[in-house]
């Protein structure tokens, strides 16, 4: 059964939206929950701190969705906005993936033999030079790097760190 946790006072609204999650699945439950408190608390937190009366009224909304379900695994993500004054809502996202023959919560490092590796691979990647810089240079200069090649290093080298994770299908 979904359900939700929504508030408001002084200066202030939350809504929290969670999936219905079957009882097998109490691990990911609390999770979810355990991740909403803790926003919610900083939102609390950073509100009650403030003191200023005309300020724009702080929000917190978040929402968890089931994004796939397999016979091995179950997701959920979570996805929102935090505003606490400022130009924009800040945003605030999730995920959460249960491994359901064991009951256990997978994280990112857990796929990978050596997850210092491969998290150093993804860092990189992500933090490398823009993929198309066409906006940066002058276009005589512009020679954009095919997305499938950068695609197939990148894949090439997370394959080769997720090929001896204990929960990797062979």
């Amino acid at each position: 059964m979904a359900d939700e946790d929504a508030g408001e006072g002084n200066g202030y609204a939350y809504h929290v939206r969670y999936p219905p999650l079957g009882p097998e699945w109490s691990t990911l439950a609390d999770a979810l929950r355990t991740y909403a408190a803790a926003r919610k608390k900083e939102f609390l937190d950073a509100r009650l701190a403030d003191e200023t009366t005309n300020a724009a009224p702080y929000t917190l909304d978040l929402e968890f969705n089931v994004a796939r379900r397999t016979s091995d695994f179950v997701s959920v993500l979570a996805n929102g906005s935090i505003f606490t004054g400022g130009a924009h809502p800040a945003p605030l996202i999730a995920s959460f993936n249960l491994h359901t023959p064991d009951g256990k919560l997978i994280e990112l490092a857990d796929l990978f033999a050596d997850s210092r590796v491969a998290l150093d691979a993804m860092s990189a990647n992500a933090s490398g030079p823009p993929r198309y810089a066409a906006c940066v240079r002058p276009q005589a200069e512009y020679h954009p790097i095919p997305v499938a090649s950068l695609t197939a290093s990148y894949s090439a080298t997370i394959a080769v760190a997720a090929a001896k994770s204990p929960h990797h299908a062979a």
